[in-house]
C-alpha cells in the first residue's frame, strides 16, 4: 500500500480490488447499521413520548419509567449506537485504505474527509501498520 502513495499514475480499479472490495462490503455493512439504528431510533422515539405523556398527566417519575422500559430502552439505543460508531469506523478506515490505492495522498485523504491533516495520517498510518 505505501508504495502506491505518490504514484504518477493511479492504478485502475482491477489493480486494487482488495482493499476496493473491502471498502464495499464494510459500506454496506454500514448502511444495514444505520437501518437498524434508524428503527432503534424510531421505537426509542416512541417511548420517549409514552413518557413525555405520562408525566406531563401527573404520574410519578419512577412509576412512567418502569412502565416505558427506560432501561431496556437505553440498553437498545446504546448498543445500537456503539454498533453504528464501530461500523462507521471500520468502513471509514477501509475507505482511506481504498483512496490510497488508487492513488491520493494524505492532504487528499484530509480534504475529501473533511478531517485534519493530522488524523489523515493517523488514519493512514494505523492502516500501513496492519498491512
Amino acid at each position: 500500500m505505501a508504495s502506491d502513495v505518490g504514484r504518477d499514475d493511479p492504478p485502475s480499479v482491477s489493480d486494487v480490488p482488495a482493499n476496493r472490495e473491502v471498502a464495499l462490503a464494510d459500506l454496506e455493512s454500514l448502511l444495514r447499521s444505520a437501518e437498524d439504528l434508524a428503527v432503534c431510533l424510531r421505537a426509542t422515539t416512541a417511548t420517549y413520548q409514552k413518557a413525555l405523556e405520562a408525566l406531563a398527566s401527573g404520574m410519578g417519575v419512577a412509576p412512567v419509567l418502569r412502565e416505558v422500559g427506560a432501561g431496556d430502552t437505553r440498553q437498545r439505543l446504546t448498543a445500537a449506537l456503539a454498533e453504528f460508531e464501530q461500523r462507521r469506523h471500520v468502513s471509514r478506515l477501509s475507505l482511506v485504505a481504498a483512496e490510497l490505492d488508487e492513488g491520493s495522498t494524505i492532504h487528499d485523504i484530509s480534504r475529501t474527509w473533511g478531517i485534519s491533516r493530522q488524523l489523515a495520517s493517523r488514519y493512514v498510518n494505523g492502516i500501513r501498520s496492519e498491512a
